[in-house]
Order: C-alpha cells, then sequence, then structure tokens
C-alpha cells in the first residue's frame, strides 16, 4: 500500500516527465553521439522510473 508521501512523490516525479517531454519537443541539433548519449540517458531513467513504479 502507498502512504501519501509515495503518491506524492510519483505525483512529482511524473510532472517532472511531462516537463522533460515538453522540454524535450524542441528541436535541437545534436551531434551523433550526443544523440546516442540522450537515448541512453532517457532509457536508463525511464528504466529507473519503472523499476520504482514497480517497487
Amino acid at each position: 500500500m502507498l502512504s501519501q508521501k509515495d503518491l506524492t512523490s510519483q505525483e512529482v516525479l511524473l510532472k517532472r516527465t511531462e516537463n522533460l517531454n515538453e522540454l524535450t519537443k524542441e528541436p535541437t541539433h545534436l551531434s551523433p553521439l550526443e544523440q546516442a548519449n540522450a537515448k541512453k540517458l532517457a532509457k536508463l531513467q525511464s528504466e529507473q522510473l519503472q523499476s520504482e513504479q514497480d517497487f
């Protein structure tokens, strides 16, 4: 069972993720290496978020 504090932190994480998604819609000109690193980072962050939600 999640406590109110857990729910609040989940909401904060969700808002942050939504805000990041809004920011990343801006067109950016990254090198292929930067693009690959950004994809890796996004994948790791989504996996971490998913594992926290599963926990």
